[in-house]
């Protein structure tokens, strides 16, 4: 019996160690109010706040999409709506994923 409570024990104690280690990913929709293309910063406002949130762009792990597309940081614009997938690491909101749609063009 004292065995079988250890290894629960000590299986638990694994996972929550695993769990614990691992960046949960958040997803919002914002408008683009800056890109800081040498620092690879966008800054963002979330829908429903007021204050911008400035989230880290990785090359070779953010990916950027237009209209589902590939693209790249230096083709979004202030005042883009944006969806925005993000996690926390070491302390700071690092991108994962920015999608946006271009704008239909305009009928005469």
């Amino acid at each position: 019996m004292k065995r079988i409570f250890i290894l629960t024990l000590t299986l638990t104690s694994c996972v929550v160690a695993l769990h614990a280690g691992v960046p949960v990913q958040h997803h919002l929709a914002g408008v683009v109010r800056a890109v800081n293309l040498k620092a690879s910063i966008v800054t963002i406002t979330p829908e429903r706040e007021s204050k911008p949130v400035d989230y880290i762009v990785e090359t070779g792990r953010t990916r950027c999409r237009r209209d589902g597309e590939p693209a790249r940081l230096a083709d979004i614009s202030a005042s883009q709506l944006v969806e925005i997938y993000y996690r926390r690491e070491s302390g700071s909101w690092v991108a994962t994923e920015i999608s946006w749609k271009s704008a239909p063009a305009v009928q005469p």
